[in-house]
């Protein structure tokens, strides 16, 4: 995969309850058409010229100062990894239009999952291959513990200030960049039935059409630790969950590669229903494809994605305005609308329209943020090798 030189350039990488239906089948309200990148880009670099990331920045207004030093080094190019997926449609669309407008810098991409990222930290320590990282909770920790991160310059980048207490690392280590929704995908022309439980994806009428995440993605252990608790285990005994998964073995259709993969195996016909995140189905409804997203009786699933300075980087101003354009408010607001429902992390953004049916708050959200992620981070290694020995398919 084609890296930017690092000459000049940065490199950058639960649960509430209730149970209704509150995304209906297609139409109930329009949204902007949205395709998803094809499956093959997920996990190619995408470069972005000054003209690219320009044309998408009509009406964007930052709302908080960036880094002088990050202004000055203006002619600077940034690669920023990401999540595939609605997070590398986020990034070209929104974040890296604003952070070109306000450092007139460049910006490439690079969309890989966080555990392949950490791993090619790791295996370039002396010369990291990302200047920034965005990742999950057990990774934040494999990486702390791995020395592959280092603090903010919190006095360069005013919008940590807008953060609650929490969502900026301790010692000043990452920023929350946002968080993510997910719950019960289905096909509502075949599922005649709303789902209201996780336990529905085991029915029998559902033989060969079910879809789930692995544990290399964030979405797939955050479940993963649901299920077993759902059968009496928790973080420290996941057991229950491979118990409950082996059974679902007769209703898998697929494990896809990442987690926006899910729509596309919607839209060709090989699913009926899936762990599917809001940001990856409600474009594809809104388009009028078959799906839509339903609220189990055990809540509705959060993730967390975290934005992280790399030890080593030769880039460190650029990278601190790439986070502090990250979690601006007026990106966010953006970022939290059609067609990414990211959640905002920054508190001056109010919640409205469907995330507003979510949570009426970011506060009230992020009580349901109670996983305990130290265990999963020292295991995950093996859940994820377990994992593809037993249930990936050739």
């Amino acid at each position: 995969m084609a890296m930017a030189t690092r000459s000049g350039r940065l490199v950058a990488s639960t649960w509430p309850t209730t149970g209704r239906n509150i995304f209906p089948r297609a139409n109930a309200h329009p949204l902007a058409s949205v395709p998803l990148p094809a499956r093959k880009r997920f996990m190619k670099d995408i470069n972005l010229s000054r003209r690219h990331v320009l044309a998408g920045l009509s009406g964007l207004a930052l709302s908080g100062a960036l880094p002088n030093l990050a202004r000055a080094q203006s002619d600077a190019r940034i690669v920023v990894q990401t999540f595939p997926g609605t997070w590398e449609q986020a990034a070209r669309s929104v974040i890296v239009p604003a952070y070109a407008k306000a450092t007139k810098g460049e910006v490439s991409i690079s969309p890989v999952l966080a555990v392949d990222a950490l791993a090619r930290l790791a295996a370039s320590k002396n010369a990291p291959p990302y200047d920034v990282i965005l990742i999950d909770e057990p990774a934040e920790i494999v990486a702390r513990a791995q020395d592959l991160l280092e603090p903010l310059p919190v006095a360069q980048m005013p919008n940590l200030a807008k953060l609650p207490p929490g969502l900026v690392g301790k010692d000043g280590y990452g920023a929350m960049a946002a968080l993510q929704v997910f719950g019960i995908a289905y096909n509502p022309r075949t599922v005649k039935n709303v789902p209201t439980s996780w336990e529905d994806l085991w029915r029998p009428e559902y033989k060969g059409r079910v879809l789930i995440n692995g544990p290399d993605t964030t979405i797939g252990a955050t479940w993963m630790v649901a299920l077993a608790k759902m059968h009496g285990g928790s973080e420290t005994d996941l057991e229950p969950a491979w118990k409950a998964l082996e059974k679902l073995k007769p209703n898998l259709a697929t494990i896809p590669p990442n987690p926006g993969a899910v729509g596309p195996l919607f839209q060709q016909g090989q699913a009926d229903i899936a762990v599917g995140f809001l940001s990856v189905v409600e474009p594809l409804r809104a388009r009028g494809v078959d799906i839509a997203l339903a609220k189990p009786k055990e809540g509705w699933g959060i993730v967390s994605n975290i934005a992280h300075l790399v030890k080593g980087s030769k880039n460190k101003a650029q990278a601190a305005a790439y986070i502090n354009t990250q979690i601006d408010a007026g990106v966010q607001s953006q970022l939290a609308k059609e067609p990414y429902y990211n959640v905002p992390s920054n508190r001056d953004v109010p919640f409205s329209g469907l995330l507003a049916q979510i949570a009426p708050n970011l506060e009230e959200l992020l009580k349901s943020r109670n996983m305990n992620w130290a265990p999963i981070a020292a295991q995950r290694r093996e859940l994820i090798d377990r994992f593809n020995r037993e249930f990936r398919r050739s």
